[in-house]
């Protein structure tokens, strides 16, 4: 068998593969994108954590672009496969404070983890609104859940995302 042969089978298995795993729903983290200074509107600055729910092209125009809430670098989505799940934590004292996705987990669940500066370390203080964007494959049969790992405020909370206006 020649090289040329083999690598067009194993590109050809691997399609396969990664059509397999998401025709059993095992879905992942397309994109994200986290921010320091949110700029998304609907959330007041002294509310709790909250997670929306863009589900097409018409809310992320209507809710994002609109308003130019959404981070430059994180990329339109595919709104026949893709959702977006923005979570945003509620006014934080510094800088310092980030919130990252860690993993998809079955259910879907998507687990975020919230990181802040160790006891000592050096931060900006300045008031911060942190948020995660992230692009997530769409899904039907069951909404999403967001698991937040903060270990600050002990054991991890468990959101169920919304819609912008809801």
């Amino acid at each position: 068998m020649s090289a040329r042969t083999r690598l067009s089978a194993l590109a050809t298995a691997t399609a396969l593969v990664l059509a397999a795993t998401a025709a059993h729903g095992q879905a992942g983290v397309a994109a994200q994108r986290s921010q320091s200074l949110c700029q998304w509107a609907p959330v007041a600055a002294d509310d709790g954590a909250k997670t929306v729910l863009l589900d097409s092209a018409a809310a992320w125009q209507r809710h994002v672009l609109a308003g130019a809430g959404a981070p430059a670098s994180l990329r339109t989505p595919r709104w026949a496969q893709e959702q977006v799940l923005l979570h945003v934590l509620p006014e934080q004292p510094t800088m310092g404070v980030r919130v990252s996705a860690l993993r998809v987990q079955p259910g879907p669940v998507l687990v975020l983890q919230v990181t802040r500066p160790a006891r000592g370390q050096m931060s900006a203080m300045a008031l911060s609104r942190p948020c995660v964007w992230v692009v997530v494959p769409r899904q039907t049969a069951r909404g999403w859940k967001v698991r937040v790992q903060d270990s600050s405020a002990g054991p991890a909370q468990t959101h169920t995302p919304r819609s912008p206006g809801g």
